[in-house]
């Protein structure tokens, strides 16, 4: 199996052995931009789409490794056009909403809120929607979007680097290297 493995930025890559890499940027635009083109040229059967995510769930700790159900846009609210929230029109007569993903098996696994906003406690708090999400990231939605258009599957496998209370890693270079020697682990089975 081809895999396409898509990261926000270099750091969370760096260690994780994949022949098939590509950064796409931080947020949805960049990185259904960026992802979009990665698909097209590359020709995976699956992207993985990994780094660091916010938990939402209060019983996911700092490091723990998370794996979506599911992505949806949190900053996106149309509700009073009749739509859902995370909902958009998607130009052909329709509606683009929430996208399935392939969890993988033995991870916590949930649904990720994905958004142009960096999620702080005051946010969360203030955006009940929130709740029903594991964690948040602000690239998922967009990888998600373009490996679903490109009909690719898609996997998001996020380390936890900050939890629901806010509190964040206290020596980022070492979490992420240690997040990344995990995450080489467990997508070893995976990768070609």
């Amino acid at each position: 199996m081809k895999v396409l493995l898509v990261a926000s930025s270099l750091p969370e890559l760096e260690g994780i052995i994949c022949p098939h890499t590509h950064v796409v940027g931080v947020g949805k635009l960049q990185a259904a931009l960026h992802a979009y083109r990665a698909i097209e040229s590359e020709k995976p059967d699956l992207v993985v789409c990994v780094g660091t995510a916010r938990a939402l769930d209060p019983s996911l700790h700092i490091g723990d490794i998370v794996t979506a159900t599911s992505v949806w846009q949190h900053d996106v609210d149309l509700t009073r056009f009749g739509l859902l929230a995370g909902e958009l029109p998607n130009g052909r007569g329709g509606v683009v909403g929430e996208i399935a993903c392939n969890p993988f098996p033995g991870l916590p696994a949930g649904r990720c809120a994905s958004g142009d906003v960096f999620v702080t406690r005051p946010y969360q708090e203030s955006h009940p929607q929130l709740s029903g999400s594991l964690f948040c990231d602000m690239e998922s939605y967009g990888v998600a979007y373009a490996a679903k258009e490109l009909d690719t599957d898609i996997m998001v496998v996020r380390s936890i680097s900050d939890d629901s209370c806010g509190r964040r890693a206290k020596r980022y270079p070492e979490f992420i290297r240690k997040a990344n020697e995990q995450l080489d682990h467990l997508l070893s089975h995976i990768a070609e």
